[in-house]
């Protein structure tokens, strides 16, 4: 009888996964940052953010918390595909909402079209870096 390979560890193991969330939270909390600048630029956002933005105006939600509730529904719809959210999209989902309310709320809006501009472009480059640490998480 021969002795069995080890078993690679699961994705899902905790000696995997902890020392990923710094990455994750850290990706998360910047990309909500950023949707918070661009907001504050007032040049504009993305569809999904600015889809977001138009209920928030309407309904007096803030825009993350608009977020969070469009991502449930969202994610409800994944169910009957077989699609089951992993981990980190469900911290996505919260995550991301929270941190751009926080943003918005601590991040003043600016006016005239140097500081619109200079906001605009920081808060793409601080999505772009949250994004980037997001994935290399590997926990969506």
């Amino acid at each position: 009888m021969t002795p069995s390979a080890p078993q690679p560890a699961s994705r899902w193991d905790p000696a995997i996964i902890v020392p990923r969330l710094p990455g994750l939270v850290a990706g998360l909390v910047l990309f909500g940052v950023g949707i918070a600048m661009m907001a504050q630029a007032n040049m504009g956002l993305g569809p999904w953010e600015a889809f977001h933005q138009g209920i928030a105006r309407i309904t007096g939600l803030q825009l993350g918390t608009v977020s969070i509730l469009l991502g449930i529904p969202i994610i409800l719809a994944w169910w009957p595909l077989g699609e089951r959210p992993g981990f980190g999209t469900i911290v996505n989902m919260v995550l991301i909402g929270l941190a751009t309310n926080a943003g918005i709320a601590l991040i003043p809006p600016v006016w005239g079209v140097a500081p619109q501009l200079a906001m605009m472009l920081a808060g793409v480059v601080t999505i772009a870096v949250g994004s980037g640490l997001y994935l290399a998480s590997d926990l969506g």
